[in-house]
């Protein structure tokens, strides 16, 4: 429940007040990208976010954890390597396009399921 607070608490507030500070900010080449850490959440864990200033969104991208610097698990590296590989839409709509994708898909288990 701890948790799920400081997410809803960052999510809907720390995050919107200004997703582009400094201390959201990741280090280049990852520029495009924020994480929220501290501010409510366990230590070890990372909210990773990206935002779009001209459409004003916010996305959600992934909850990392946890935060061992040094280990090839540690998350900060696996979404590193995530957005060097290109698992992660570019823009909002590929974004958009990914999502519409995993909803035809779930429509599809859902009525597998169903049947």
């Amino acid at each position: 429940a701890k948790l799920l607070k400081a997410l809803d608490i960052g999510i809907k507030e720390k995050i919107p007040q200004d997703p582009f500070a400094s201390y959201f900010v990741l280090q280049k080449p990852l520029q495009k990208y924020g994480r929220l850490k501290k501010m409510g959440l366990p230590e070890r864990y990372r909210l990773f976010f990206r935002a779009f200033k001209e459409q004003k969104i916010i996305v959600i991208l992934w909850l990392g954890f946890p935060r061992k610097e040094g280990d090839k698990k540690d998350c900060c590296q696996v979404f590193s390597k995530k957005v060097m590989n290109g698992d992660l839409p570019e823009s909002i709509d590929e974004l958009l396009a990914e999502c519409q994708k995993e909803d035809s898909q779930a429509e599809k288990e859902d009525i597998a399921n169903n049947s």
